[in-house]
């Protein structure tokens, strides 16, 4: 079984690497990593990458105010965006079908809608499972909550502290924001539910499995967070006990994801930091499994979310989509690709989901009105 992920670097690269889980006689987890692609991706450096919801596609966004689009199942390289005037600072798909994106400024992606509310630029954001809502965190010390059916802000709160991240929980329940060295876990509706703190400034966070939820209840909420210290915290969110603290980083740990090689199977964690380091970690045990040399100063880590192998057919191969424009392979650097080859997949860039049913009602109506105003 194997498994993708790629890592951003303060050196401008996006790097790809498969890990694949070894048999093994006994009951460890043994896994070998190796290297797939380096990609001279942007002007400047790689500030946070994102994978969609099957793990095909990844978004690497930069200081250089650029987005990059990368089908790692591939090794295909779809272009670049363009429309921010801000270093990119956040990145979240919803499905494989959009992208959401957030910077410091106050595709074929094609821009579906700009969502303007932060002043001073947009800190992080995070996508409802159900892809109906968005999260954002800014500067200006606001969350916000955003319909993105229709493309507008529904709420905001003022939040008294200056917030670094926000993720809502794979089952979509509870939404989590870090501050300083505290993380706050709150139900969907803005109760509270816990406060966890890790004694260091907390960097990135992802949740780990826990048991499913029952009815109406909450699901124990397993929080991983990667603090300035170089430490990973482990903690039980629901009842603030810390479960274990993972030691190996010398810097700061800049990322943290998981990596599934098999839906059944628990997942591997994965760690970058900024010495220069990916780890993998069994979560469980906290044993470390594996190293990786990120070759530069890590800025960001993402895995694609499921296995390689549920992306191939019966015969092996990787399954095809038509495509409109012919794709450069990212293997060769990107270098090809500065001003975008492709169009695939159709998305949004900075805004809601829209149908293309309504735009062509919109469409529709429009042509009525035109007609009417000639006749009359």
């Amino acid at each position: 079984m194997a498994a993708r992920l790629a890592i951003g670097t303060y050196e401008q690269l996006v790097y790809g690497a498969e890990a694949k889980l070894a048999s093994s006689s006994d009951e460890k987890i043994r896994i070998s990593v190796e290297s797939l692609f380096r990609n001279e991706a942007h002007m400047g450096a790689v500030t946070c990458i994102s994978s969609s919801g099957s793990g095909k596609y990844i978004a690497s966004g930069s200081s250089d105010e650029t987005i990059r689009i990368f089908d790692i199942a591939r090794l295909k390289d779809y272009g670049t965006l363009y429309g921010h005037e801000g270093s990119i600072n956040c990145l979240e798909f919803y499905q494989d079908s959009h992208l959401i994106s957030g910077s410091g400024d106050v595709g074929n992606w094609e821009e579906l809608a700009k969502l303007p509310g932060h002043k001073g630029g947009v800190t992080d954001l995070t996508i409802h499972p159900s892809g109906r809502l968005a999260l954002s965190i800014g500067k200006d010390g606001y969350l916000k909550v955003w319909n993105l059916m229709k493309g507008v802000l529904a709420h905001k709160i003022k939040i008294r502290t200056n917030p670094s991240k926000i993720s809502y929980s794979p089952d979509g329940k509870v939404y989590t924001i870090t501050t300083g060295t505290e993380a706050k876990v709150y139900k969907v509706d803005g109760d509270l539910v816990s406060i966890v703190s890790t004694g260091s400034k907390i960097i990135s966070l992802c949740y780990l499995p826990g048991e499913k939820s029952t009815g109406t209840q909450l699901s124990p909420v397993i929080l991983a967070l990667g603090c300035e210290s170089g430490k990973i915290h482990i903690f039980d969110a629901h009842t603030t006990v810390r479960i274990r603290t993972l030691e190996g980083h010398e810097k700061r740990v800049r990322g943290i994801d998981l990596v599934h090689f098999q839906e059944k199977e628990n997942p591997v964690l994965i760690s970058g930091s900024s010495d220069g380091v990916v780890k993998f970690w069994n979560p469980v045990s906290g044993d470390p499994l594996e190293t990786l040399d990120g070759k530069g100063r890590i800025t960001c880590v993402v895995s694609a979310s499921k296995s390689i192998d549920t992306l191939t057919d019966s015969k092996g191969k990787t399954k095809k989509k038509k495509r409109r424009r012919k794709a450069t392979d990212v293997s060769n650097g990107g270098k090809e690709n500065s001003k975008g080859n492709g169009t695939e997949p159709k998305g949004n860039s900075t805004g809601s989901r829209t149908s293309r049913k309504e735009n062509k009602k919109t469409n529709s109506n429009r042509k009525k009105k035109n007609k009417k105003r000639k006749t009359g």
